[in-house]
């Protein structure tokens, strides 16, 4: 449910953010999500157990170094100083940054 609630603030908070420069990878992002979610809902069947542990844990791996090398960086490229700290705002406003 965290990684969920995680998701939406960061989709819903971010997206009103971002400019179209980085739509494409924020596009992206979010598919990483919807992927990221049903292998974690797979885990309610036992089968494979280890072997779904070991997807969702490159699948994390791979999407976090997405996020903190490439969208990030595009996000503060691409707003001002007063734009990011209201972002900022914003997400600990919604509790992004307390997750």
């Amino acid at each position: 449910m965290e990684l969920e609630n995680h998701f939406y603030i960061a989709e819903n908070t971010l997206y009103t953010w971002v400019s179209n420069k980085i739509d494409e990878i924020f596009q992206i992002v979010i598919e990483e999500h919807k992927s990221i979610s049903m292998l974690v809902e797979s885990l309610r069947t036992n089968a494979d157990l280890e072997d779904k542990l070991d997807r969702i844990a490159i699948v994390l791996e791979n999407h976090i170094k997405l996020e903190e090398r490439i969208l990030f960086p595009k996000v503060k490229d691409s707003l001002s100083k007063d734009a990011l700290m209201k972002l900022a705002e914003d997400l600990e406003k919604n509790g992004y940054l307390n997750i």
